[in-house]
């Protein structure tokens, strides 16, 4: 075996049995959904390395396997390059949403208020998952009552992103009172049809700073936001970077249908970075951040001064605001030792 030849077997050898992860660098394990977009990277930098190491001529159409297969030591790798292949568009691929939806609501229904009034809404169409009542009356369900504000409780300003057929402000309404603030932004002009005097409807875009602000101005203030917009990553971070600044502390900032942060076309990926997914992980790093050194970006280190908590549920994450000082502990009573 040549010099060439054997230096490619041994990089072969090595990619074969671990390698990293080009999307969130996770080492992975051989039959994993990740072995096969891994193993894709590592081989395009690979198979160029060895081929212009080894004087082979290629023309930029050749395909990687047939560039493998050109190069000494690499050429066990392009038999198994369709499989790879295979296995990473599976790693990519996603049911679709009509494989989850049901006719009627299982029996029984999840006991929990929004899930009733979600049953028992007879209004204009609103889609929702079923599971996600247990979790807005968990995270939601103190604010029925009002905002809390320097000891009482004021009426609570509510800014849903995504309006659609305006059924969900419908029931936004009804499970968070008839006092309540409650504003809806679509990008869709069809959707101002759903506004009405006490529901108010602004056309404009989630990724759109100017029109946010404004947004948030005419509600005078906002403590609850709900982004059940676009579900693209690119414009969840958008609206996150500008209206979670703007929210009341006390108040929660709720990203819905976090499923898509794993879906290619809304701009995810399993460990994508910038997925919303990933960027609430990467806050709660953030939150941590008195007890370790490792350098924080905008968002985590907003998370360790900013942040109260971050809550994920199936699909959901909450993240609280709650403005904070450095953690301090205290000793109190008589040792036993």
């Amino acid at each position: 075996m040549s010099c060439h030849a054997q230096e490619g077997h041994i990089f072969a050898n090595h990619l074969s049995k671990r390698t990293v992860d080009p999307i969130g660098s996770i080492p992975w394990r051989p039959g994993s959904c990740l072995e096969a977009s891994s193993a894709q990277s590592s081989a395009v930098t690979l198979v160029f390395l060895f081929s212009t190491h080894n004087g082979i001529t290629m023309s930029r159409h050749t395909s990687l396997r047939e560039r493998a297969s050109q190069v000494p030591g690499l050429r066990p790798l392009a038999r198994r390059w369709r499989t790879l292949w295979r296995s990473s568009r599976a790693a990519f691929a996603h049911p679709s949403i009509g494989s989850f939806m049901v006719s009627e609501p299982l029996d029984p229904p999840p006991a929990d208020d929004f899930t009733s009034l979600l049953l028992d809404h007879h209004g204009r169409l609103v889609h929702k998952w079923l599971h996600y009542g247990r979790a807005y009356d968990r995270l939601l369900g103190e604010y029925r009552t009002g905002f809390p504000d320097s000891g009482t409780r004021r009426p609570v300003c509510f800014l849903e992103i995504g309006v659609s057929h305006g059924g969900s402000l419908e029931l936004w309404r009804e499970y968070l009172g008839e006092d309540a603030v409650i504003f809806g932004i679509d990008v869709d002009p069809r959707c101002a049809e759903a506004g009405r005097d006490d529901l108010h409807v602004r056309i404009g875009s989630q990724a759109d700073e100017a029109f946010l602000r404004s947004v948030v101005k005419e509600m005078g203030g906002v403590d609850i936001v709900l982004d059940d917009g676009s579900h693209i990553a690119s414009h969840q971070r958008t609206s996150f970077d500008v209206l979670f600044p703007l929210l009341t502390a006390g108040g929660m900032y709720v990203v819905e249908d976090l499923h898509t942060s794993y879906w290619r076309g809304w701009g995810g990926g399993f460990r994508r970075p910038g997925a919303f997914v990933e960027v609430a992980k990467s806050m709660v790093d953030g939150m941590h951040g008195w007890y370790h050194r490792i350098p924080l970006g905008p968002r985590s280190r907003l998370a360790k001064t900013d942040i109260g908590s971050i809550s994920f549920f199936d699909s959901i994450v909450a993240i609280e605001k709650k403005p904070h000082d450095r953690p301090c502990t205290i000793q109190i009573g008589t040792p036993s030792f």
